[in-house]
């Protein structure tokens, strides 16, 4: 305990080394694990069955009929996609409004904490080491 400065230098190691294993985590949690299908041991694979082929006539369109089939998924009016779109710009203007106050608010936090805690430390013992 005779050295405080060393103190510091660890318990910042420590606080980087808990912030690195947080985000670790959260780009774990974000990434999809792979699939995986367990196998039990001493358990054969099933032999495949024949299956009978589906008939798809009920899916084709008949070529007779005129009408126009729907459109599919985002097609679904002239301005969906735009409303859609703007929807979309705004969310991501008001969550970077909200990250840019959160990065400003962090900078200002470790700002004060050097100039609060660090400098002084440091300075204590530059001050102690040229007794």
């Amino acid at each position: 305990m005779r050295r405080p400065l060393t103190w510091l230098v660890v318990a910042e190691v420590l606080v980087c080394l808990a912030f690195l294993g947080a985000a670790a985590r959260m780009v774990a949690g974000a990434v999809p694990a792979a699939s995986t299908v367990p196998v039990l041991a001493g358990l054969a694979p099933a032999r495949p069955t024949a299956t009978p082929v589906p008939d798809l006539s009920k899916l084709l369109p008949n070529p007779g009929s005129a009408a126009q089939p729907p459109r599919p998924g985002l097609g679904q009016g002239d301005g969906f996609l735009g409303g859609m779109l703007s929807g979309l710009n705004q969310d991501q203007a008001s969550f970077e409004r909200v990250e840019w106050s959160a990065l400003q608010a962090l900078s200002g936090a470790i700002r004060v904490y050097i100039e609060r805690v660090i400098v002084p430390a440091v300075e204590k013992a530059a001050h102690s080491r040229a007794r």
